[in-house]
């Protein structure tokens, strides 16, 4: 019996790994396909980040580490002016995140920093300085900054391209949201289907795009393409200005 209660929970944490995957796919991936950095490298990066994170906090702490959207603005500013459309691994594209790496590196610094603050300091009155008052309406505010950029990404340019028609791609992405929805809202409180919606909702989302013909088999030469390793060259260089931005967004 108790060998019984143990198999269900692992099943029951083993789906909600595979739901976690699939939510915090999504919102990692964005971020370098956005700015026009290397989606290998971003997901490399935090499955280390989260590892790192986890053992340092005694495993206490399950939280992944994911892209960070407070830095989207610099970044796409930054990657517009000196990468324009060069593609990720180019010659051009090698010394644009050139200019970025010192940057980045020293805001990290800067969160080292901030984090020894709060911990002489105290996480109470760091509270009462960023009240949930505050924090809502910046995510708030970074959430409808991005929501006409996925729009045009995924929707718009989807079939100005004439990878699929205008109304499949809207059916899509309504079928699926309205999926996600119903299901948390519609399911009861200690049911399978209310602790992933968001698994359940990209399923009759994937069910979707086969019935009105959009997925296509994709072929190796394709996956090699979308998912590739970048070789780096030493371009890196130190330029204040860059770091300024960055440690503001910070």
């Amino acid at each position: 019996m108790i060998k019984k209660e143990k198999l269900k929970a692992a099943s029951r944490r083993g789906v909600l790994a595979f739901q976690h995957v699939f939510a915090m796919f999504g919102a990692t991936v964005v971020v370098p396909l956005l700015v026009g950095l290397s989606v290998p490298i971003a997901l490399l990066s935090a499955g280390l980040g989260t590892i790192l994170f986890y053992f340092l906090t005694k495993r206490k702490v399950p939280v992944f580490l994911g892209s960070s959207f407070a830095y989207l603005p610099g970044l796409m500013a930054y990657m517009k002016i000196h990468n324009g459309n060069a593609l990720v691994g180019s010659e051009i594209w090698q010394r644009a995140v050139g200019g970025l790496v010192p940057a980045i590196a020293i805001t990290g610094l800067v969160y080292v920093l901030l984090s020894i603050i709060v911990r002489f300091v105290g996480m109470e009155r760091i509270k009462k300085l960023f009240p949930p008052v505050v924090v809502g309406p910046i995510i708030i505010v970074i959430g409808m900054v991005l929501a006409p950029k996925i729009i045009h990404s995924n929707i718009i340019e989807q079939y100005n391209s004439g990878s699929m028609q205008g109304w499949q791609a809207w059916t899509i992405a309504l079928v699926t949201l309205v999926s996600i929805v119903i299901i948390s809202t519609a399911s009861k409180e200690k049911s399978f289907f209310r602790v992933t919606p968001i698994l359940l909702g990209f399923g009759i989302g994937i069910l979707t795009t086969i019935i009105i013909d959009v997925i296509t088999v994709a072929t190796t030469k394709d996956i090699s393409q979308t998912i590739m390793f970048v070789k780096f060259s030493s371009h890196t260089n130190l330029d204040w200005s860059k770091v300024i931005i960055f440690q503001d967004l910070g």
